[in-house]
């Protein structure tokens, strides 16, 4: 594992398995996405774990094009957390069909999430499909104003199941 540095960099190391853009704390600048883009389309894998939130207008519309929303809120799932943890370190037990979660056994524990939904607008050469997702009686809350004052209510419209994750495959113009 190494720590890279977009900024300046025209391309990511060839030899990158994967890039990894964990809780980021500012937007990626466009001259970062182009870099990401030029990475995907030979085949390289990113993945993004975006904390609730944050507010990404670049990143967003980066990830709309690969039929991926984010969105402005935070899951409560009640009936899967661990013993004694508060309502949103949450365990997402629910994952569906696909290759490369095929061996997951254990649910896997998020401390915060939001929904990650396939926005349902596919582009060509990118399929992207949900594959994992909160409990049925889940909701999600986008007030966070409402959170700071300790105010947990469901709210209409964002019950669960809620999408936690999406996977996309690109298909790679190298492979033309």
């Amino acid at each position: 594992v190494k720590e890279l540095s977009l900024m300046g960099n025209e391309n990511i190391p060839s030899n990158a398995s994967v890039l990894i853009a964990s809780g980021p704390k500012k937007d990626f600048l466009k001259g970062e996405l182009e870099t990401i883009q030029r990475f995907v389309q030979k085949g390289g894998k990113a993945l993004f774990m975006i904390d609730p939130f944050y507010t990404f207008p670049n990143l967003s519309l980066f990830l709309s094009g690969y039929d991926v929303a984010l969105g402005s809120n935070v899951i409560v799932d009640p009936n899967n957390r661990t013993l004694g943890g508060d309502a949103f370190t949450i365990m997402i037990p629910l994952f569906l069909k696909h290759p490369i979660i095929q061996d997951f056994r254990t649910p896997v524990l998020f401390p915060l999430a939001r929904s990650v939904e396939v926005s349902g607008n596919p582009k060509a050469r990118v399929f992207a499909q949900t594959f994992a997702q909160s409990d049925p009686k889940s909701f999600a809350l986008s007030d966070k104003k409402d959170l700071t004052k300790g105010k947990i209510t469901i709210e209409e419209g964002q019950k669960g199941p809620i999408s936690v994750a999406a996977i996309v495959a690109v298909e790679s113009k190298e492979t033309k």
